[in-house]
Formats: structure tokens, sequence, C-alpha cells
């Protein structure tokens, strides 16, 4: 017969022994593939990675994975002579990123990566609500007048004083003094620092990242290459995040959660209508000449009639 406490002290090894130790690397990779999988744009910095602390971007949220009790300064995330690898580390997310987040969430990294997308999900749509519903339409734009939040008018050219809405961004008054470097910054400075972004100024940011495509990038860094802080490559590689409606989306895009990157947003789109682009360039080419010069294209039908 087995002395006394010995079947207690089995157990206890038998649990040991099915532990496993968790490293922080595998769990910022795995959790960072589940989004990407979503449709987010991600951006894993690495900079601290010696030392099992993790800071990445996804979406407008900053995330940050270490072990709770564990000082980071000096080694690595597999050293079991620092670090005990058998603590669950934990995940902390904060959004806006520049700022005081108005969200914040913390999970432990065992649990699904999929359950940790959802978590997420969840708690930005429930925040940006919040913050749109307290919004005061305090300022309005330059040509339209609509009322909007004064911080959400946005510079189109060079002019304080022509701040506009999404709406009147591509208006012919604003050709002239187009400049659209400055209206990248302008929505770089939203997208990092308000989960209130009105969802037009998305629609305004994709359609100049998919008309400028790869030779925007280059273009703003020239613009901006003075300047301490620059847009991000998200205008040039597809991976500007887009907020999407609540409620009453396209069905294209349906299984998307609470907002996503373009080149998502692209590809749902093109599933759901793969001849969409095509359809376009045959209606531009047919209505384009009579939008440059309708007199002409009216003087010519006339005389067919």
């Amino acid at each position: 017969m087995a002395a006394p406490g010995e079947y207690a002290r089995a157990e206890r090894m038998a649990k040991q022994e099915q532990r496993r130790p968790v490293l922080t690397a595998d769990v910022n990779r795995r959790m960072l593939a589940a989004f990407a999988a979503s449709g987010w744009p991600t951006h894993a910095e690495r900079r601290f990675a010696e030392s099992g602390l993790w800071n990445s971007w996804i979406g407008p949220a900053a995330v940050l994975l270490g072990r709770p009790g564990h000082n980071h300064s000096g080694c690595g995330s597999g050293d079991p002579d620092e670090a005990d690898l058998y603590e669950v580390p934990t995940i902390g997310f904060s959004a806006p990123s520049l700022l005081e987040p108005s969200v914040y969430l913390q999970v432990l990294g065992t649990e699904e990566p999929v359950a940790i997308v959802e978590q997420v999900e969840a708690a930005l749509a429930e925040g940006r609500a919040q913050l749109v519903a307290t919004l005061v339409g305090d300022g309005e734009c330059a040509i339209c007048g609509d009322a909007y939040p004064r911080g959400h008018l946005l510079m189109a050219t060079d002019s304080e004083a022509l701040r506009v809405c999404p709406a009147c961004v591509f208006a012919g008054d604003l050709v002239n003094g187009a400049f659209p470097e400055q209206l990248t910054v302008e929505f770089d400075g939203l997208l990092f620092q308000d989960l209130a972004l009105p969802a037009g100024w998305a629609a305004v940011a994709a359609l100049l990242a998919c008309a400028g495509a790869a030779q925007l990038g280059p273009v703003v860094n020239e613009a901006w290459k003075r300047v301490l802080w620059a847009p991000g490559a998200h205008w040039s590689d597809a991976m500007l995040w887009i907020w999407l409606p609540p409620v009453s989306r396209p069905w294209a895009l349906d299984g998307l959660g609470a907002g996503a990157s373009l080149a998502a947003v692209v590809d749902a789109v093109e599933r759901a209508h793969p001849g969409l682009q095509d359809l376009y360039r045959a209606t531009l080419r047919e209505y384009w000449p009579r939008m440059r010069n309708p007199r002409r294209t009216d003087r010519g039908r006339r005389r067919t009639i």
C-alpha cells in the first residue's frame, strides 16, 4: 500500500507534466495571424521581442503582449532561467493607439485566437458607437455648410480656412488647390486618435489609396520627409483601416467585422461582383468623351437623329 500523501503527490506531478510552456513569440504570431485572416491590417513591432514584450498594431488599436509578473529588462522570451514559461501571458488592446485610449481590453494569451478577435471586434464596435452618440456638430463645411464636429472637417488644400466634409473633399471648387498629401496626414491623424472617425472619410481614404496605388506612398514620403511624423505605408500597400457600418452594410461585406483593411474590403467586393471592374471601365470608356465635351457630343447626336 502506498504511503499517505503519495497519491496526492503523484497527482500533482502528473498535472505538472501535462503543463506546457507558453512562449510569448508563439502567442503573438498566432494572434496576429488570426486578425490578418479576419481581414485586419496588422503590423508587428519587434523592438522589445528580445525581452519577451511584444508591441504590435492591429487596425486602429495598439497591442502589448507580455507576462504580468515578469521583469522585461534584458532576458529572452524563451529563457527559463529568467522567465516563468508556465506563467500565462496577457494581451492588452487599446484604441485609439496614439492618445488616451477610449477602449481597453485585456485577454489571456492562452485563449483561442479566433475568440480574441471576436472580443476585440465587439469592444471596438461598442466603444465607437458610444463616442459617435456623443458627437456635436460645432463646425460647418466651408463649401456646403453642413454641420460637422469641428475636428472632423479636414484640409483638402493648403488653406487652413478651407476645412471640408467628406462629401465636398473632391468638389470642383478645390481642384486648383488640391493637396492630397495634406489630406493623408489629416486622415491618419483622425484614424489613430479618434474612434468616432466619420465613415465618409473612410470612403474618401479608400478612393485616394486606390487611385494613388503604389505611387502614392513615395509621393507622400517625399512631401513629408522633413517632418517628424508622416503617414504610414498603408497608403500604398492596401493595409489602410476602413471602418464598416454595423448595420445596413452591402451584403458583400457581411463576412467582415467592425472594420477591415482596404485589401480585405476590395477582395470581398470583387468576390461578390467579379465583373464590376470591367463593367466600370466599359462604362467609363463610353461616357468619358461626353463628359469632357458635352456640347460636341450633343451636336453629333442631333445630326444622327
